[in-house]
């Protein structure tokens, strides 16, 4: 009889899950290796308890043998009938050398047990699910793309020891990199001092007025981080691709973007075209054009992008242009861009990759002299979920003299009004609206000089 059994149309391996607890009686300290495995790798019921006795005794230092285990478990129901279970399989092995090839087979198990109960979720909502077609059909990618996670996505409950190593290895991290940008380089100084860049799972809002600079400053970061080696998505509500790389080719030459919309561009600028162009197709940004996106279709194309280009960060222009298609948010706008906000943070926390998007703040910024979280617009929601804030105040903006002349000299404060686990503060800039380019007034990152270190 072939030791993969099929019961009840369940995929699973009996003496591999016997091998796996048979080498952790024999050999405990190979509990080292098999950290990942939980209860849910196991298929029988009486191996999940057996496995989770094993580990817990494991974290707790406490003796891994026959009689130890055997009367840890010995009050468990599922023994009343069979009290020396533990015993019959415990001569299962003569040895542990075997173990990681036993793991391999119960990983590969509890994967087809998995694939085999989506399929099955997934035939029950097509019959089911009362909701739209394109929402059901998110519903069940977001299911099926999880399993390319493993197993370990079966349980949503891990132990603390597991975030207090990853903790330790983002300490030691800054440590070894003082100096240096841990997160995704953003390129502007003094913000990426404040924040060691771009983090997994962030929701970064830049906010501003219309024409303060809000997706020039967006769609820059975006570059920054393309140019650093790392993919970008970015889903252009307001802009179409072609515009969007058109302004990014002028950025990078530079070259005067009303120049280029009236056609006056001399010949040196024509020939140096292809250079930036060239710079910038090859780099690893990818766009997504499509207008009135709604979260549902926005969740599955960031899903989908970062399985198929393995995108590092996605950006947003901007937030108020997206949809929620909810009967709730369809009968009040402060609803619906609150579920839009939380579907971004979601979908940060979901995919591991930081989402920066951009958003609109109110009028009432206008009328003081540097705008507030309570400015954001239309909804409290955004400031709740985002992790950073950002919001970009121009102060000598339409400003002139006694003597009419413009006193805008592209000065700009990108004020930091929330950060999570960070400082708040305001970074310097200056704009540069002809190229549509923000330029750090700070040259140097870090220095050793005491008088000019870090102030944050």
């Amino acid at each position: 009889m072939s030791n993969d059994i099929i019961s009840g149309g369940i995929p699973w391996n009996s003496d591999a899950e016997r091998g796996v607890l048979c080498s952790v009686m024999l050999q405990p300290e190979c509990m080292e290796e098999l950290g990942d495995l939980t209860g849910d790798h196991f298929h029988h019921p009486a191996h999940m308890v057996i496995w989770e006795c094993l580990k817990q005794r494991f974290l707790d230092r406490k003796p891994i043998d026959l009689i130890s285990v055997n009367d840890a478990i010995a009050d468990r129901p599922i023994f009343k009938d069979n009290p020396a279970y533990l015993t019959e399989i415990a001569i299962f092995i003569p040895t542990a050398a075997n173990v990681i090839a036993y793991a391999d087979i119960l990983r590969d198990k509890a994967m087809r047990r998995a694939i085999l109960r989506a399929a099955n979720e997934t035939a029950r909502l097509a019959v089911e699910s009362v909701n739209e077609p394109h929402v059901l059909l998110n519903e069940v990618e977001a299911r099926w793309l999880q399993l390319r996670g493993g197993t370990k996505a079966e349980t949503s409950l891990k132990h603390i020891q597991g975030y207090v190593m990853e903790a330790i290895d983002g300490i030691e991290a800054t440590y070894k990199n003082r100096g240096k940008t841990i997160g995704l380089p953003t390129m502007t100084t003094d913000f990426d001092r404040m924040t060691g860049g771009l983090r997994p799972g962030q929701m970064v809002v830049v906010a501003g007025r219309p024409g303060m600079g809000k997706s020039a400053l967006s769609v820059q970061w975006a570059t920054s981080m393309a140019e650093a080696g790392f993919p970008v998505a970015v889903f252009s509500l307001e802009m179409t691709g072609v515009d969007l790389a058109s302004r990014m080719i002028c950025t990078e030459m530079p070259l005067d973007l009303k120049r280029v919309r009236d056609g006056f561009m001399g010949k040196s600028d024509m020939q140096r075209i292809p250079v930036a162009a060239s710079k910038i197709g090859n780099l690893p940004l990818h766009i997504d054009e499509t207008p009135s996106l709604n979260i549902f279709d926005f969740r599955g194309r960031a899903r989908r992008a970062v399985v198929k280009h393995g995108v590092k960060c996605i950006v947003v222009d901007y937030l108020q242009l997206m949809r929620s298609t909810s009967k709730r948010a369809q009968e009040n706008r402060a609803y619906e861009v609150a579920e839009i906000s939380m579907a971004l943070k979601a979908t940060a926390k979901e995919l591991g990759v930081p989402v920066i998007a951009a958003t609109q703040l109110g009028r009432n910024a206008e009328e003081r002299s540097a705008p507030k979280l309570a400015d954001l617009r239309e909804s409290g929601q955004i400031e709740q979920d985002a992790d950073i804030v950002v919001m970009l105040h121009r102060p000598k903006k339409g400003l002139k003299d006694k003597d009419g002349n413009n006193m805008d000299d592209g000065s700009v404060e990108l004020i930091v009004a929330k950060q999570r686990n960070g400082p708040v503060g305001t970074v310097n800039l200056k704009f540069e609206a002809e190229y549509t380019r923000f330029n750090n007034t700070t040259e140097a990152l870090y220095t050793n000089n005491k008088e000019k270190r870090q102030k944050y």
